[in-house]
Protein backbone atom coordinates (compact mmCIF):
# COMPACT_ATOMS: atom_id res chain seq x y z
CA UNK A 1 0.00 0.00 0.00
CA UNK A 2 1.59 3.11 -0.84
CA UNK A 3 0.52 6.82 -0.02
CA UNK A 4 1.01 10.13 -1.46
CA UNK A 5 4.40 12.02 -0.33
CA UNK A 6 3.71 15.07 1.16
CA UNK A 7 5.94 18.62 0.04
CA UNK A 8 6.63 19.24 3.44
CA UNK A 9 8.20 16.25 4.85
CA UNK A 10 10.27 16.08 1.80
CA UNK A 11 11.63 19.74 2.67
CA UNK A 12 12.41 18.52 5.69
CA UNK A 13 14.32 15.30 4.34
CA UNK A 14 16.41 18.10 2.75
CA UNK A 15 17.03 20.44 5.93
CA UNK A 16 18.18 16.86 7.74
CA UNK A 17 20.68 15.90 4.86
CA UNK A 18 21.85 19.34 4.72
CA UNK A 19 22.56 19.41 8.40
CA UNK A 20 24.26 16.20 8.25
CA UNK A 21 26.72 17.71 5.43
CA UNK A 22 27.04 20.33 7.76
CA UNK A 23 28.14 18.43 10.67
CA UNK A 24 30.62 16.12 8.75
CA UNK A 25 32.06 19.05 6.06
CA UNK A 26 35.26 18.83 8.91
CA UNK A 27 35.51 14.80 7.50
CA UNK A 28 37.20 16.78 3.53
CA UNK A 29 40.13 17.80 5.70
CA UNK A 30 43.45 15.99 6.70
CA UNK A 31 43.73 17.91 9.57
CA UNK A 32 41.45 20.49 12.32
CA UNK A 33 40.49 23.81 11.05
CA UNK A 34 39.41 26.67 13.08
CA UNK A 35 36.16 27.19 11.53
CA UNK A 36 35.22 23.76 12.45
CA UNK A 37 36.13 24.61 16.66
CA UNK A 38 34.06 28.00 15.85
CA UNK A 39 31.19 26.33 14.74
CA UNK A 40 31.53 23.33 17.14
CA UNK A 41 31.13 26.18 20.30
CA UNK A 42 28.06 27.59 18.91
CA UNK A 43 26.19 24.57 17.11
CA UNK A 44 26.08 20.71 16.62
CA UNK A 45 24.62 19.77 13.40
CA UNK A 46 24.14 16.16 14.00
CA UNK A 47 20.48 16.44 15.38
CA UNK A 48 19.89 16.27 11.26
CA UNK A 49 19.84 12.28 12.09
CA UNK A 50 17.36 12.61 14.60
CA UNK A 51 15.05 14.55 12.31
CA UNK A 52 16.03 11.73 9.94
CA UNK A 53 14.35 9.03 12.22
CA UNK A 54 11.66 10.91 12.92
CA UNK A 55 10.69 11.03 9.43
CA UNK A 56 11.55 7.70 8.52
CA UNK A 57 9.04 6.36 11.27
CA UNK A 58 6.66 8.63 9.89
CA UNK A 59 6.61 8.12 6.78
CA UNK A 60 6.80 4.51 6.55
CA UNK A 61 4.10 4.07 9.08
CA UNK A 62 1.39 5.53 7.44
CA UNK A 63 1.62 2.54 5.03
CA UNK A 64 2.62 -0.31 7.42
CA UNK A 65 0.11 1.05 10.35
CA UNK A 66 -3.06 0.58 8.36
CA UNK A 67 -1.54 -2.62 6.34
CA UNK A 68 -0.80 -4.52 9.60
CA UNK A 69 -3.46 -3.44 11.50
CA UNK A 70 -6.06 -4.49 8.75
CA UNK A 71 -4.20 -7.96 8.19
CA UNK A 72 -6.85 -11.01 8.81
CA UNK A 73 -5.05 -14.07 10.05
CA UNK A 74 -1.70 -15.25 9.87
CA UNK A 75 -1.27 -15.91 6.11
CA UNK A 76 -2.44 -12.29 5.12
CA UNK A 77 -0.48 -10.78 8.42
CA UNK A 78 2.71 -12.87 7.54
CA UNK A 79 2.41 -11.44 3.58
CA UNK A 80 2.66 -7.65 4.94
CA UNK A 81 5.27 -8.69 7.27
CA UNK A 82 7.36 -10.40 4.35
CA UNK A 83 6.35 -7.31 1.58
CA UNK A 84 7.77 -4.97 4.29
CA UNK A 85 11.23 -6.17 4.59
CA UNK A 86 11.76 -7.49 1.02
CA UNK A 87 11.36 -3.76 -0.12
CA UNK A 88 13.09 -2.27 2.80
CA UNK A 89 16.10 -4.57 1.19
CA UNK A 90 15.64 -3.60 -2.20
CA UNK A 91 15.18 0.10 -1.07
CA UNK A 92 18.10 0.11 0.82
CA UNK A 93 20.91 -2.52 0.81
CA UNK A 94 22.01 -2.05 -3.20
CA UNK A 95 23.50 1.35 -2.60
CA UNK A 96 24.72 0.72 0.85
CA UNK A 97 26.58 -2.07 0.02
CA UNK A 98 28.15 -0.35 -3.21
CA UNK A 99 28.99 2.66 -1.04
CA UNK A 100 30.40 0.11 1.46
CA UNK A 101 32.65 -1.50 -0.96
CA UNK A 102 33.42 1.78 -2.67
CA UNK A 103 34.84 3.58 0.64
CA UNK A 104 36.72 0.25 1.68
CA UNK A 105 38.37 0.89 -1.97
CA UNK A 106 39.46 4.50 -1.67
CA UNK A 107 40.65 3.70 2.34
CA UNK A 108 42.93 0.68 0.51
CA UNK A 109 44.31 3.32 -2.14
CA UNK A 110 44.96 5.83 0.71
CA UNK A 111 45.45 4.87 4.29
CA UNK A 112 46.38 1.04 3.78
CA UNK A 113 47.31 1.50 7.78
CA UNK A 114 43.24 1.49 7.48
CA UNK A 115 42.58 -1.48 5.69
CA UNK A 116 41.81 -4.29 8.23
CA UNK A 117 39.61 -1.93 10.55
CA UNK A 118 37.71 -0.61 7.69
CA UNK A 119 37.02 -4.43 6.64
CA UNK A 120 35.55 -5.05 10.58
CA UNK A 121 33.76 -1.71 9.96
CA UNK A 122 32.36 -3.16 6.45
CA UNK A 123 31.22 -6.31 7.60
CA UNK A 124 29.54 -4.59 10.83
CA UNK A 125 27.84 -2.00 8.19
CA UNK A 126 26.50 -4.92 5.67
CA UNK A 127 25.49 -7.18 8.13
CA UNK A 128 23.49 -3.95 9.63
CA UNK A 129 25.19 -4.55 13.24
CA UNK A 130 27.36 -1.11 12.78
CA UNK A 131 25.56 0.84 15.86
CA UNK A 132 26.38 -2.26 18.26
CA UNK A 133 30.01 -2.23 16.55
CA UNK A 134 30.66 1.14 16.97
CA UNK A 135 29.41 0.85 20.72
CA UNK A 136 32.01 -2.15 21.22
CA UNK A 137 34.80 0.22 19.90
CA UNK A 138 33.71 3.20 22.19
CA UNK A 139 33.70 0.62 25.45
CA UNK A 140 37.50 -0.02 24.39
CA UNK A 141 36.14 -3.82 22.59
CA UNK A 142 36.90 -4.40 19.17
CA UNK A 143 38.43 -2.40 15.85
CA UNK A 144 36.71 0.26 14.26
CA UNK A 145 37.70 2.95 11.58
CA UNK A 146 34.86 4.98 11.30
CA UNK A 147 36.47 6.57 7.95
CA UNK A 148 34.75 5.05 5.20
CA UNK A 149 31.16 3.57 6.48
CA UNK A 150 31.23 5.66 10.06
CA UNK A 151 27.35 6.81 9.08
CA UNK A 152 26.23 3.49 8.67
CA UNK A 153 25.08 3.19 12.28
CA UNK A 154 21.80 5.12 12.08
CA UNK A 155 21.27 2.76 9.10
CA UNK A 156 21.66 -0.28 11.43
CA UNK A 157 19.73 1.05 13.62
CA UNK A 158 17.01 2.32 11.14
CA UNK A 159 16.89 -1.55 9.92
CA UNK A 160 16.84 -2.73 13.39
CA UNK A 161 14.21 -0.70 14.36
CA UNK A 162 11.98 -2.69 11.20
CA UNK A 163 12.67 -5.65 11.78
CA UNK A 164 10.59 -4.99 14.97
CA UNK A 165 7.90 -2.66 14.37
CA UNK A 166 6.11 -4.88 11.80
CA UNK A 167 6.17 -7.82 14.49
CA UNK A 168 5.02 -5.37 16.93
CA UNK A 169 1.68 -4.06 14.99
CA UNK A 170 1.19 -7.81 13.88
CA UNK A 171 1.00 -9.25 17.75
CA UNK A 172 0.19 -6.61 19.71
CA UNK A 173 -2.27 -4.95 17.67
CA UNK A 174 -3.86 -1.28 18.74
CA UNK A 175 -1.81 -2.11 21.85
CA UNK A 176 2.02 -1.51 20.36
CA UNK A 177 0.78 2.25 20.28
CA UNK A 178 1.49 2.27 24.27
CA UNK A 179 4.92 -0.02 23.72
CA UNK A 180 6.09 2.76 21.55
CA UNK A 181 5.15 5.47 23.95
CA UNK A 182 7.14 3.90 26.80
CA UNK A 183 9.91 3.43 24.95
CA UNK A 184 9.98 6.65 23.86
CA UNK A 185 9.51 7.83 27.40
CA UNK A 186 12.36 5.31 28.82
CA UNK A 187 15.12 6.73 26.14
CA UNK A 188 15.75 10.02 28.54
CA UNK A 189 15.99 7.64 31.46
CA UNK A 190 17.86 5.12 30.47
CA UNK A 191 20.76 8.26 28.66
CA UNK A 192 20.61 9.23 32.23
CA UNK A 193 22.16 6.06 33.50
CA UNK A 194 23.46 5.28 30.85
CA UNK A 195 24.90 8.02 28.84
CA UNK A 196 27.21 6.54 26.10
CA UNK A 197 24.21 4.63 24.96
CA UNK A 198 22.64 8.02 23.05
CA UNK A 199 24.71 8.17 20.08
CA UNK A 200 24.22 4.43 19.37
CA UNK A 201 20.44 3.75 20.73
CA UNK A 202 18.23 6.33 19.46
CA UNK A 203 15.27 4.96 19.00
CA UNK A 204 12.95 7.82 20.49
CA UNK A 205 12.93 9.55 17.41
CA UNK A 206 11.43 6.99 15.65
CA UNK A 207 8.83 5.66 18.24
CA UNK A 208 7.99 9.77 17.96
CA UNK A 209 8.03 9.41 14.14
CA UNK A 210 4.96 6.28 14.22
CA UNK A 211 3.05 7.84 17.12
CA UNK A 212 2.02 10.90 15.39
CA UNK A 213 1.63 8.73 12.09
CA UNK A 214 -0.57 6.46 13.77
CA UNK A 215 -2.50 9.80 15.33
CA UNK A 216 -3.18 11.38 12.02
CA UNK A 217 -3.94 8.29 10.52
CA UNK A 218 -7.43 8.86 12.20
CA UNK A 219 -9.26 11.40 9.98
CA UNK A 220 -11.15 13.12 12.06
CA UNK A 221 -7.54 13.35 14.96
CA UNK A 222 -6.10 15.01 12.01
CA UNK A 223 -8.67 17.14 10.69
CA UNK A 224 -8.98 18.27 14.08
CA UNK A 225 -5.10 19.01 14.32
CA UNK A 226 -4.97 20.75 11.21
CA UNK A 227 -8.16 22.83 11.30
CA UNK A 228 -7.99 23.84 15.45
CA UNK A 229 -4.14 23.75 16.15
CA UNK A 230 -2.11 24.82 13.03
CA UNK A 231 -4.52 26.71 10.97
CA UNK A 232 -5.13 29.41 13.44
CA UNK A 233 -1.23 29.94 14.06
CA UNK A 234 -0.62 30.34 10.02
CA UNK A 235 0.29 33.88 10.22
CA UNK A 236 3.26 33.11 12.44
CA UNK A 237 3.26 28.95 12.05
CA UNK A 238 6.29 29.90 9.54
CA UNK A 239 8.20 31.62 12.47
CA UNK A 240 7.49 28.60 14.57
CA UNK A 241 8.74 26.28 12.28
CA UNK A 242 11.98 28.71 11.64
CA UNK A 243 12.79 28.38 15.59
CA UNK A 244 12.48 24.72 15.72
CA UNK A 245 15.20 24.30 13.13
CA UNK A 246 17.38 26.73 14.47
CA UNK A 247 16.96 24.62 18.16
CA UNK A 248 18.46 21.46 16.66
CA UNK A 249 21.76 22.75 16.12
CA UNK A 250 21.83 25.00 19.38
CA UNK A 251 20.23 21.49 21.40
CA UNK A 252 22.97 19.37 19.92
CA UNK A 253 25.79 21.27 20.91
CA UNK A 254 24.90 19.90 23.96
CA UNK A 255 23.58 22.73 25.98
CA UNK A 256 21.17 20.78 27.99
CA UNK A 257 23.29 17.73 28.34
CA UNK A 258 22.18 14.09 28.70
CA UNK A 259 18.65 15.20 27.77
CA UNK A 260 20.17 16.65 23.90
CA UNK A 261 18.92 13.68 22.12
CA UNK A 262 15.35 13.24 22.89
CA UNK A 263 14.88 16.92 23.17
CA UNK A 264 16.01 17.06 19.43
CA UNK A 265 13.47 13.95 18.81
CA UNK A 266 10.77 15.84 20.31
CA UNK A 267 11.51 19.33 18.06
CA UNK A 268 12.11 17.62 15.16
CA UNK A 269 8.43 16.09 15.93
CA UNK A 270 7.29 19.42 16.35
CA UNK A 271 8.58 19.82 12.88
CA UNK A 272 7.36 17.23 11.10
CA UNK A 273 3.86 17.66 12.39
CA UNK A 274 3.76 21.13 10.89
CA UNK A 275 4.30 19.35 7.81
CA UNK A 276 2.39 16.74 7.94
CA UNK A 277 -1.15 18.76 7.19
CA UNK A 278 0.05 19.56 4.12
CA UNK A 279 -1.16 23.02 3.79
CA UNK A 280 1.88 25.17 2.66
CA UNK A 281 2.15 26.21 6.53
CA UNK A 282 6.13 26.52 6.25
CA UNK A 283 5.65 28.48 3.18
CA UNK A 284 8.58 27.79 1.26
CA UNK A 285 9.03 29.72 -1.86
CA UNK A 286 8.45 27.85 -5.33
CA UNK A 287 11.73 28.07 -6.13
CA UNK A 288 13.43 26.84 -2.70
CA UNK A 289 10.72 24.17 -2.88
CA UNK A 290 11.78 22.52 -6.06
CA UNK A 291 15.63 22.51 -5.45
CA UNK A 292 14.63 21.02 -1.66
CA UNK A 293 12.41 18.09 -3.53
CA UNK A 294 15.42 17.06 -5.71
CA UNK A 295 17.63 16.62 -2.34
CA UNK A 296 15.04 15.58 -0.06
CA UNK A 297 14.53 12.31 -3.13
CA UNK A 298 17.82 12.13 -2.99
CA UNK A 299 19.05 12.24 0.57
CA UNK A 300 19.70 8.62 0.96
CA UNK A 301 22.10 8.68 -1.76
CA UNK A 302 23.84 11.71 -0.82
CA UNK A 303 23.93 10.01 3.00
CA UNK A 304 25.96 7.06 1.23
CA UNK A 305 28.12 9.08 -0.82
CA UNK A 306 29.26 12.08 1.15
CA UNK A 307 31.54 10.04 3.64
CA UNK A 308 33.53 8.22 0.34
CA UNK A 309 33.76 11.65 -1.40
CA UNK A 310 35.01 13.69 1.99
CA UNK A 311 37.96 11.13 2.00
CA UNK A 312 39.30 11.45 -1.49
CA UNK A 313 39.60 15.46 -0.45
CA UNK A 314 40.54 14.23 2.69
CA UNK A 315 43.61 12.40 1.14
CA UNK A 316 44.72 15.39 -1.66
CA UNK A 317 43.61 17.79 1.03
CA UNK A 318 47.09 16.31 3.05
CA UNK A 319 49.00 16.40 -0.58
CA UNK A 320 48.10 19.94 -0.56
CA UNK A 321 46.08 20.39 -2.84
CA UNK A 322 43.52 22.63 -1.28
CA UNK A 323 43.69 26.38 -2.09
CA UNK A 324 44.93 28.77 0.93
CA UNK A 325 42.84 31.17 2.64
CA UNK A 326 39.22 31.65 3.42
CA UNK A 327 38.00 31.46 -0.26
CA UNK A 328 40.14 28.49 -0.43
CA UNK A 329 37.47 26.52 2.15
CA UNK A 330 34.77 27.86 -0.04
CA UNK A 331 36.32 26.90 -3.20
CA UNK A 332 37.22 23.15 -1.43
CA UNK A 333 33.79 22.21 0.30
CA UNK A 334 31.46 24.14 -2.70
CA UNK A 335 33.68 21.37 -5.12
CA UNK A 336 33.40 18.61 -2.92
CA UNK A 337 29.72 18.81 -2.48
CA UNK A 338 29.39 19.19 -6.34
CA UNK A 339 31.05 16.08 -6.91
CA UNK A 340 28.24 15.04 -3.79
CA UNK A 341 25.09 16.06 -5.84
CA UNK A 342 26.79 14.59 -9.29
CA UNK A 343 27.23 11.18 -7.55
CA UNK A 344 24.40 11.15 -5.47
CA UNK A 345 22.01 11.78 -8.75
CA UNK A 346 24.07 8.69 -10.22
CA UNK A 347 23.61 6.36 -7.52
CA UNK A 348 19.68 7.44 -7.03
CA UNK A 349 19.26 6.91 -11.04
CA UNK A 350 20.75 3.75 -11.42
CA UNK A 351 21.41 2.14 -8.25
CA UNK A 352 18.36 3.01 -5.72
CA UNK A 353 15.73 3.83 -8.26
CA UNK A 354 16.23 0.70 -9.61
CA UNK A 355 15.67 -1.79 -7.14
CA UNK A 356 13.25 -0.15 -5.62
CA UNK A 357 10.85 -0.74 -8.56
CA UNK A 358 11.89 -4.22 -8.22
Amino acid sequence: MSVKKIAEVEYLRALAILFTLLAHFRFAYSGDQGWVTWLDARAAFHGGVDLFFVISGFVISRSLIPAALGAQGMPAATRVVSDFWVRRVYRLWPSSWLWAGLGLTVIFFTQRTEVLATIYDVLAAVTQVYNLHAWSCANGVGTCSHQAVGVYWSLSLEEQFYVLLPLLLIFLRVRARWVLAGLALLAPIAQTFYPGIGGFFRWEAFCLGVLLAWALSDAEVGETIATRLLEPLRPILWLGALALAAALPAVGAGKLGLFAYPITAALSAGLVLIASVDRGLMRIPRWMGAALLWVGSRSYSIYLTHSVVFLVFKYFDGKGWRPAGGWGHVLWLGTATSLIALVSELNFRFVESRFRRK
